[in-house]
């Protein structure tokens, strides 16, 4: 405790949490509903009481929730706090101050003193009492007579990777790594368990009067090592992010300075919308290909590397590319895996990534609101980071495409918080008019500087973060068409000649996702969108090199028919397709013609077909739809009997029964499946034609997966909630009864437990249901009452913050 720093007064871990429930009885009601807002889960069910509110505010998951609202100079506060506390108290008692010593305490701190420019006294105060302020609104921090006071148990739930106040002083990483390349094979056994558990670990070794010259002392003598009490230890954040192999996240005590570069936001959006029209064309292409032949998955559910390899040689990407786009789409719901609806023939009962039924009603959608579902689905539902695919498991095995351990179900709201907080910095430079998601001028960002804020808007998020994750969420991002890449004359200290970071400007895409009205963030997406998107054509130009050139995004029925005849040179908003014999042969054997194709191609273009283009067409054309193919089991039928003798003699050549009835018609024992297999690998390019001599498509059917929508909770409007909660305490303060789960209460729970008697318990179950039941309570574990009910002996379990009232049976 500093010198100058005298404490007024000291309580008991009991008085604290009397003063804390009298402290809750005293809020008025915009502050308890204010409590109550940010403490959500302390309404589920409603609180009967005030006491039953303090225990639930005291719950561990509920103060962990709590803590994650916290930016750095309020976690700071805490830490500060609980250090005075214990460290001051006397005999066991908790120390407390009030306001002017805790500012002296962060005034002294080495992170407040080493500030580069230092923060003023009058801005440091301000900042301060503002971090109080929050702190109160969440019930972490309580005051009684001007004095200061942690809520019980949240000392206890403090994070140990994420110090403000660095709990290793002077430790760099370069430190860190060279004491650790110094342990001895004995210390880093019990350095890696350490690691693995947690950072924290139990020792008989952690006393001051411990023998030096075992393993623990020394390391903590050298600073490997902190002696937390006399019976546990913990890794230093410095060491434990040495051994997770990346730098350790800043957590400024206040907010960093902001490097920018001036940029304009409208020209941003409107390049990025090449860039996410781009990646739709990918995600449209990707999904054809798995309609058509789906991927049969691997025993463990992944996707196998020849299988990657396959898709994106024939997408023409990177596997991260395919990574993403696999992610966007089993987001959007336009990807799954499972059983295929109609299974090939001969194909195995398997699981199957395919295409579902959503495909369809997306593909229907105009260009600028299917950007908008995949982007909008991405920010709210993705949950793989493609860019684990390939690192290495718990079991040091590479991770493959879908493996479990690449998804994180709470990756959303990371991603929402790093977002945020990017869009907020790159538009500090914009008008004060907020009430509209579109900027004209604003500022490019480096990862950089969005990870210095975030550690200090959020430090316990921030904390677990490694630097890589903004960089490839960044990039995601803006493959997605939501930022742009932006080039840096200079890095962010103005110096030249070294290695500049990369820049990232927002778009009114990414405006529209943090629109201030979320209930109005989709419609404001889909808005932009259709903004940004240029409105599809139905032509195409030619060209004398066989070329055709679309300038611009083309409706999907154009799109989907140029690309079956030619195969695509450029992409962009603009596009180049060039036509040969292999992709013509294509579109044949989907059941066109020639004239089909001419015809086709004249209603699509404003110019004559070339007389180059229109000759291949016809050349190819020859060699298919002469064959003529039906069932008898099947026939063949062929105008040119020269070519059908051909036809007939290279199949009998085989071994197979196939029977000239005329000199155009032939008929065959084999399926029609077989038969045109067998035709097909003779060098022919029959079509198939129905019962009518219509050709028809041979191709397989597309592969559709089942789509099951995940269900959103229904959770009741908050204001009415806050309402009900404010009434329900006020209700039961003005009758006396908010005696429920006070330490009464919980003693005559623990008095039942050792006299083997039974009491009256009244609770609410988990559905909301009030409760009441004789009961032989067993045992309390933490906040869960283990007991039997008297008369039927069936087992039951309840939480002491449910309780309303215990009382003797008589």
């Amino acid at each position: 405790m500093p010198q100058n720093l005298q404490h007024s007064s000291s309580f008991s871990v009991e008085d604290t949490r009397k003063l804390f429930q009298g402290w809750l009885e005293s809020r008025s009601d915009d502050h308890l509903a204010r409590i109550l807002f940010n403490r959500k889960d302390t309404l589920y069910p409603l609180p009967p009481s005030i006491s039953s509110l303090a225990v639930r505010l005291e719950l561990k998951t509920s103060i962990t929730k709590a803590l994650r609202q916290l930016n750095a100079v309020e976690l700071a506060i805490i830490e500060l706090l609980n250090d005075y506390e214990h460290t001051a108290g006397i005999g066991g008692k908790i120390a407390s101050i009030d306001c002017p010593q805790l500012i002296h305490l962060v005034e002294t701190t080495p992170e407040a003193q080493n500030m580069h420019p230092p923060l003023e006294h009058e801005h440091m105060t301000k900042a301060i009492h503002d971090a109080l302020d929050h702190l109160y609104d969440l019930a972490l921090v309580f005051s009684h007579d001007e004095h200061l006071f942690l809520a019980p148990h949240v000392a206890q739930s403090l994070p140990t990777w994420a110090k403000i106040i660095s709990d290793s002083p002077g430790l760099t990483e370069s430190q860190a790594h060279q004491l650790l390349a110094q342990l001895t094979p004995e210390q880093k056994k019990i350095v890696e368990t350490l690691h693995k558990s947690g950072g924290v670990g139990i020792t008989k070794d952690a006393r001051a009067d411990a023998d030096p010259s075992r393993p623990i002392p020394r390391m903590i003598s050298a600073g490997i090592l902190i002696a937390v009490d006399e019976a546990t230890v913990r890794l230093p954040r410095v060491i434990r992010d040495t051994l997770r192999g990346y730098s350790s996240a800043p957590l400024p005590l206040f907010p960093p300075a902001n490097t920018h570069i001036p940029i304009n936001l409208e020209q941003q959006s409107h390049h990025d919308a090449g860039t996410g029209l781009e990646m739709i064309r990918l995600l449209r292409d990707l999904l054809d290909t798995l309609a058509q032949d789906p991927i049969a998955l691997l025993k463990d559910g992944c996707i196998g590397v020849r299988h990657v390899h396959v898709l994106c040689k024939q997408l023409d990407c990177q596997p991260l590319v395919l990574a993403r786009l696999i992610s966007f789409g089993i987001a959007s719901g336009l990807i799954s895996t499972g059983v295929l609806k109609a299974l090939p023939e001969g194909a195995p009962m398997d699981n199957y990534c395919a295409p579902t039924e959503l495909y369809d009603e997306w593909l229907d959608l105009e260009l600028g609101q299917q950007w908008a579902w995949i982007v909008w689905h991405w920010w709210t539902h993705a949950t793989m980071l493609p860019w684990l695919v390939g690192e290495t498991d718990h079991k040091d095995k590479p991770m493959r495409l879908l493996h479990p351990d690449t998804f994180h179900e709470q990756f959303p709201e990371i991603r929402t918080l790093l977002l945020k907080q990017f869009h907020a910095l790159s538009t500090t430079d914009t008008s004060a008019d907020t009430s509209s998601p579109q900027e004209s001028t604003g500022s490019a960002v480096s990862t950089t500087t969005l990870r210095a804020h975030v550690g200090f808007c959020s430090p316990i998020q921030a904390a677990q973060l490694a630097e890589h994750t903004y960089q490839q969420l960044l990039a995601e991002a803006a493959f997605l068409g939501i930022l742009n890449p932006v080039s840096a004359s200079v890095d962010e200290s103005g110096a030249a000649d070294t290695p500049l970071p990369q820049f990232y400007a927002t778009t009114s895409m990414l405006g529209a996702l943090t629109y201030h009205a979320s209930q109005e963030q989709e419609t404001q997406l889909y808005a932009t969108a259709k903004a940004l998107t240029p409105q599809p054509i139905d032509y195409v130009i030619f060209q004398s090199d066989l070329t055709i050139l679309a300038p611009g995004p083309l409706t999907h029925k154009l799109y989907s028919e140029i690309s079956l005849l030619a195969d695509r040179e450029s992409s962009g908003l603009a596009s180049v397709f060039r036509i040969s014999e292999t992709s013509l042969s294509r579109a044949f054997s989907a059941g066109r013609n020639a004239d089909d194709i001419l015809h086709f191609l004249d209603n699509h273009t404003p110019m004559p077909i070339p007389d180059a283009v229109a000759y291949l067409i016809h050349d190819v054309g020859r060699k298919y739809g002469n064959i003529r193919m039906g069932t008898a089991l099947s026939y063949i039928r062929c105008s040119d009997d020269t070519l059908l003798a051909q036809v007939c003699n290279s199949v009998k050549g085989q071994g197979n029964t196939l029977r000239q009835l005329a000199p155009t018609v032939a008929i065959s024992t084999q399926p029609l499946r077989l038969l045109l297999e067998q035709i097909k690998e003779m060098g022919f390019h029959p079509s198939v034609e129905n019962e009518q001599g219509l050709t028809i498509d041979i191709r397989p059917p597309a592969a559709r997966v089942s789509y099951q929508e995940k269900k959103k909770k229904a959770e009741p409007e908050i204001d009415e909630l806050l309402h009900c909660a404010l009434d329900t305490l006020r209700r039961a303060q003005k009758q006396g009864k908010d005696t429920a789960v006070g330490l009464p209460a919980t003693d005559m729970i623990k008095a039942a437990i050792k006299q083997r008697t039974s009491v009256l318990v009244h609770f609410v179950d988990r559905t909301g249901t009030a409760q009441h039941k004789e009961i032989t309570p067993i045992a309390i574990t933490g906040q869960q009452v283990s007991a039997v009910d008297k008369h039927t002996g069936a087992p039951l379990n309840f939480l002491l913050p449910t309780v309303t009232e215990v009382a003797e049976i008589l």
